[in-house]
């Protein structure tokens, strides 16, 4: 995983969802790999014009991995050659190819593989087995939220009845 797609990524948790401190993922114990990648300027300008790049985030983030070759800030009239292969640098030829991101909210730990993050759903196991068991309650209109672990879910549960009485 590069660090320019580290710095697109946000805790997805329900809880979350509604706060802006689920970003950016703290790295944690993690392997990195330079992997050379042809310079393109134009597509560096694009990112940081375009506002693509979260910049507080990335400079947290290559900070806590032991760089501290980025300013604190920077405008976009400022990207110098020499910032612009800095950039180069950390977002596309850094690699986490092994390692964990940690929610700075929730503190729940996504998996990183091969270079591959595992940023599926972080709802507990117990929560899809009942979701999935909903669908029969609901059908069968003996739908009981004694769900009180899940808090979610009972308002989802709650939800999907109201939504019901009003369709018939």
């Amino acid at each position: 995983m590069r660090l320019l797609t580290h710095n697109l990524l946000a805790c997805s948790a329900r809880t979350c969802l509604t706060t802006s401190n689920n970003f950016p993922l703290a790295l944690k114990d993690v392997q990195l790999e330079v992997v050379e990648v042809e310079y393109n300027e134009g597509f560096l300008k694009g990112l940081m014009g375009g506002g693509k790049v979260d910049w507080r985030g990335l400079v947290q983030t290559v900070r806590s991995l032991g760089d501290s070759s980025l300013p604190e800030t920077v405008n976009e009239d400022e990207l110098d050659d020499d910032i612009l292969k800095k950039l180069h640098h950390l977002l596309l030829e850094i690699h986490v190819t092994q390692g964990a991101m940690v929610c700075p909210n929730c503190s729940h730990v996504f998996t990183i593989r091969n270079g591959i993050p595992n940023m599926v759903s972080i709802e507990p196991r117990s929560c899809r087995v009942q979701r999935r068991s909903l669908v029969l309650w609901f059908s069968s209109r003996s739908l009981q939220c004694s769900l009180t672990h899940c808090v979610p879910l009972v308002r989802s549960c709650s939800q999907l009845l109201a939504d019901h009485e009003v369709q018939r």
